[in-house]
């Protein structure tokens, strides 16, 4: 399915329905809890998988940000370097996706560790939203 260039690009400078960015978080608070009790399952607990899942579907609905300064790379967590690749997705006026694959090599062989991070502006400040990860095997592509 293609995505309209002028829809992507109205969506990208409205805010985000606030019931609907309530729900998002309260369900990534949730499954953070719930992850703290489950068995890892592929390298991740469940419940961090469903929020990858979630944040990365939601990152496929914006833009790629290019050229962030240094300081916006370190605040949103995607410096490219040594064994990890990242962008940041803008989705909403005042809401972000930080994508972060790091490739790992370790005795068991090579993986990839793959991050989404959702980030809210609120008050002018960058916050945290909520993170997901999973774990795949082979080479990055973010």
């Amino acid at each position: 399915m293609e995505r309209d260039d002028a829809a992507v690009a109205e969506r990208l400078s409205r805010a985000i329905d606030p019931a609907i960015l309530a729900k998002i978080e309260h369900e990534l608070g949730r499954w953070e809890k719930a992850a703290k009790d489950e068995a890892l399952a592929d390298g991740s607990p469940p419940s961090r998988q469903t929020a990858y899942f979630l944040l990365a579907g939601l990152a496929a609905q914006g833009r790629v940000i290019e050229g962030l300064s240094e300081p916006e790379q370190r605040l949103f967590d995607v410096e490219n370097r040594g064994g990890v690749r990242a962008k940041l997705m803008s989705v909403f006026a005042h809401v972000r996706v930080a994508l972060v694959d790091q490739e790992i090599q370790d005795k068991s062989g090579s993986y990839v560790r793959q991050r989404a991070v959702l980030y809210v502006q609120r008050d002018g400040k960058w916050v945290r939203g909520g993170t997901g990860a999973i774990t795949a095997p082979g080479i990055s592509d973010p």
